[in-house]
């Protein structure tokens, strides 16, 4: 029996900010550069740039510049009232330059943040319908200040893709409701909060409502005054949340449906009488270790009557599991491959595909401009790095190869679109570099697609696209924030090692081929019994991931974090 094997990767926080998180830009990239014209935001947190930083989120992506990575440099970026994402409230970044060296600061005392009674953020991204897509918030820090007791940090949304990575939210006095509130609106998700750290505040993190999903992956929590983790209605899945506080770490009441794994609850002086994970509906817990609680798990609030008292829980499901298999009704517990950074080189090392021309194709009757020969030409370049400016949309209907010295192609957020039918293909072939990187494209919809053939590593993050074929003797594929119709593995192939699929979050998958699976008989089935967008509906399909049968599952919602799934193939 042949198997394919799907994980979670992740990369712990302390080692964050050691790996990639200096990030800039050539000169010609077009990001909106807040220190630069016309904006000239002072960075010493001397002067408000409120104004300024907004003027920056409302010329994202407006009038069809399709310019909308709002940049901000090493510094501090004093301000006093809520930065909303403008416009459409969609497919906007905002990018810091690092984690530590990027700081957005809320004034002491500022108007407007007193009031528990009506708190209000210092960065909204937007609210329902779920058409948030792309946005995301990478590499900086939000600090709420002193004296702000009615202050969020941030009110984030983003849809299908899009998501949170490398940021710390810090409260200097303790105070403020919500570190990062995820539950302010419905249809959030799916998306992936990663890599990221509050200080503070009554409660670290809040989800809410019942669609579309939340993926947290390598999260610390510490000093909160309510809860760490609060989850009331939402599919979330969790992997390596580590908290440190007196109060618990993670609440789960509602419709909720939680799975968390490989978690670290250390508990300071009230903690010793309280548990370290309160469950009210449906938990699967696996590999959680707890210091200074009564308890692991008070599971009371299920409905089951049960309580478990184990400082560390080895696994743990809130309802009897279901499966179709005679195995052990119990995961795997495989090991977590994590996924593989690399510096940006130089910027001597970086190629542009717009220092190459497209060509006027004729499709439909028009002429189209079809950036086939320059990415081509800018990836046989001999530099490690190619990247796609900003303000261009970018249509390919040819193919091009991945090779060479190229080890990063990056999008910085630029849109690739499809000409009606017709699209383009990305073939990964071999290459120095052992692992090639395709990263940050605004690509929602567009129906590109990419062949693995290299044995070489391929890392896919922060990008839509409709298909990904994986070759014989391919190397291993890592998918992170990634919504992907379409994925084809070939009949036969053996998966582990020489192919095997890791990952943070896929989304949306909508089909796989059934030349894996050829005992389903239509796509609608295999979404309902694969989780990634059904939830954990009736999974009889799948051996090794079980969750509850009682709990009512919130449809639409994205729980993929579970790892060791393996499917029978006939």
């Amino acid at each position: 029996m042949k198997k394919l094997i799907v994980f979670l990767s992740f990369i712990m926080f302390c080692h964050v900010l050691k790996s990639q998180n200096n990030v800039f830009f050539p000169p010609d990239a077009n990001v909106l550069d807040v220190t630069k014209a016309p904006f000239f935001a002072d960075n010493t947190g001397t002067a408000d740039v409120t104004a300024i930083i907004q003027a920056a989120l409302d010329s994202a992506g407006f009038s069809g510049t399709k310019i909308n990575v709002v940049y901000l440099p090493n510094g501090i970026y004093l301000v006093s009232d809520e930065l909303r994402w403008a416009n459409k409230q969609t497919r906007d970044v905002l990018q810091g330059q690092s984690t530590a060296g990027t700081i957005i600061k809320l004034a002491n005392g500022a108007a407007g943040y007193g009031s528990l009674a009506t708190p209000k953020a210092v960065i909204w991204t937007g609210k329902a319908p779920a058409q948030r897509f792309h946005n995301s918030i990478r590499n900086l820090t939000v600090n709420t200040g002193s004296g702000n007791a009615g202050a969020i940090g941030i009110k984030f949304m983003a849809n299908n893709q899009g998501g949170m990575e490398k940021v710390l939210i810090k409260s200097d006095d303790g105070g403020g409701v919500i570190g990062l509130d995820l539950g302010h609106s419905d249809e959030q998700g799916p998306c992936l909060i990663k890599d990221v750290k509050v200080i503070g505040f009554d409660m670290g993190i809040r989800t809410k409502f019942g669609v579309d999903g939340v993926v947290l992956s390598n999260i610390i929590l510490e000093n909160q005054d309510e809860y760490a983790l609060h989850n009331e209605g939402q599919c979330i899945s969790i992997e390596n949340l580590q908290t440190k506080g007196s109060v618990p770490g993670f609440v789960n009441i509602g419709t909720g449906v939680a799975a968390i794994i490989n978690s670290t609850f250390h508990g300071t002086g009230a903690a010793s009488g309280q548990p370290a994970i309160i469950n009210g509906n449906g938990l699967f817990a696996r590999n959680i270790t707890t210091t200074g609680y009564l308890k692991a798990i008070d599971n009371s609030g299920s409905g089951t009557g049960r309580l478990i008292n184990d400082v560390d829980i080895e696994e743990f499901v809130s309802h009897e599991p279901i499966s179709q298999f005679t195995s052990p009704p119990k995961s795997l517990n495989l090991a977590i491959e994590q996924t593989p950074e690399i510096q940006l080189d130089p910027l001597s090392e970086w190629v542009s595909v717009q220092d190459y021309l497209p060509k006027d194709t004729v499709l439909d009757n028009k002429v189209i401009k079809d950036w086939t020969p320059a990415i081509q030409q800018a990836i046989d370049a001999g530099k490690s790095t190619v990247y796609f400016p900003q303000g261009t949309i970018y249509q390919f209907f040819g193919t091009v190869y991945v090779r060479g010295n190229v080890k990063r192609i990056i999008g910085i957020d630029s849109e690739i679109r499809e000409y009606g039918p017709h699209n383009g293909t990305l073939e990964i072939l071999e290459g120095t570099s052992p692992v090639v990187i395709i990263e940050k494209f605004d690509a929602h919809y567009a129906q590109w697609k990419m062949i693995h053939k290299g044995n070489r590593v391929l890392v896919l993050k922060n990008l839509w696209m409709d298909r990904l074929t994986i070759e014989p003797g391919a190397g291993n594929v890592f998918l992170e924030d990634v919504r992907v119709d379409r994925v084809k593995i070939p009949a036969g192939q053996n998966v582990l090692p020489g192919s095997s699929i890791w990952k943070v979050q896929i989304i949306h998958v909508k089909w796989i081929s059934r030349e894996i699976f050829g005992c389903l008989a239509s796509k609608r089935k295999m979404m309902k019994q694969w989780f990634i967008q059904s939830a954990v509906a009736k999974q009889k399909l799948l051996e090794d991931l079980y969750m509850p049968t009682k709990p009512p599952i919130p449809t639409r919602s994205c729980l993929s974090m579970m790892k060791a799934l393996h499917f029978p193939q006939q």
